[in-house]
């Protein structure tokens, strides 16, 4: 789920590691949560400063994302 959405913003997961400091398995990790109620907040946070929204804007999309796949 996470690649789907950094494909968005043209960013791979090493890319969000070198800009934000979050470690690669962490990513990989949530990667492959196929729920975004599991997702943490502080990956939130992450992902909000890699792409320059707010942690709830990432979750909306995140949201959306999740109800395409189920369609």
């Amino acid at each position: 789920m996470i690649d789907e959405f950094l494909k968005k913003y043209d960013l791979t997961r090493y890319k969000v590691t070198k800009l934000t400091g979050v470690t690669a398995s962490t990513l990989q990790y949530t990667n492959g949560l196929d729920d975004v109620s599991k997702l943490q907040v502080k990956t939130l946070m992450v992902l909000a400063e890699a792409v320059g929204l707010t942690p709830g804007e990432v979750l909306n999309e995140m949201i959306e994302l999740e109800s395409d796949r189920t369609k």
